[in-house]
């Protein structure tokens, strides 16, 4: 048996060193690559780049989110999925608009709403008395027709939204911004 064990023994070092120096082809050539990469392509191109992945990433969350929650058959989870899905800032702004001038605990005046949020969001598209996405209380099938990126900073990113009641034909659009927080995408604001 140990005739055995010093028989493999420099074949498990030829192949250790073997893979060592394959290793340090491969990050030579990587290193290579990123060098020649940055030499002939300017850094904002390679920051353009690695924005499009991003704002793809953004744009197909954004998209699926939108049709879970019109597609969930549970009512009482609306809520939490808007929660799930935005920015806190943007729930509460969302909830104070849609409650403006209502008889429920809390409700804000049209005037304290503006001055309320006037600092954080255009309170004239803020879409107030009506639901989070849509204006319509009721619907049946929303599909999301158009979600175009208008612009894109940092991690957030700005995109053309149209969404489309397929029973009651009826169309909403807005601008809906969706931020990277943490890692993960939330919805910012919804400028209707």
């Amino acid at each position: 048996m140990h005739k055995l064990f010093f028989l493999a023994l420099p074949l498990t070092v030829f192949l250790l060193a073997s893979c060592k120096e394959n290793k340090t082809t491969d990050s030579t050539t990587a290193s290579t690559a990123v060098d020649s990469t940055s030499a002939t392509t300017p850094a904002s191109k390679i920051v353009a780049k690695a924005s499009d992945s991003n704002a793809e990433a953004a744009k197909l969350w954004l998209v699926k989110t939108i049709t879970n929650y019109f597609n969930d058959p549970e009512l009482s989870s609306l809520e939490g999925n808007m929660i799930k899905n935005t920015t806190p800032d943007y729930y509460a702004y969302k909830s104070d608009a849609t409650n403006v001038d209502l008889d429920v605990e809390g409700s804000l005046t049209v005037e304290e709403f503006h001055k309320k949020w006037k600092d954080k969001f255009d309170t004239s598209k803020a879409g107030i008395g009506t639901g989070f996405l849509i204006s319509g209380q009721d619907w049946s099938k929303i599909i999301v027709e158009k979600c175009d990126l208008l612009s894109a900073k940092e991690n957030a990113f700005l995109f053309d939204v149209v969404l489309k009641d397929v029973e009651f034909n009826a169309t909403y659009t807005s601008q809906i911004v969706v931020t990277q927080v943490k890692g993960a995408y939330k919805i910012a604001d919804v400028k209707e």
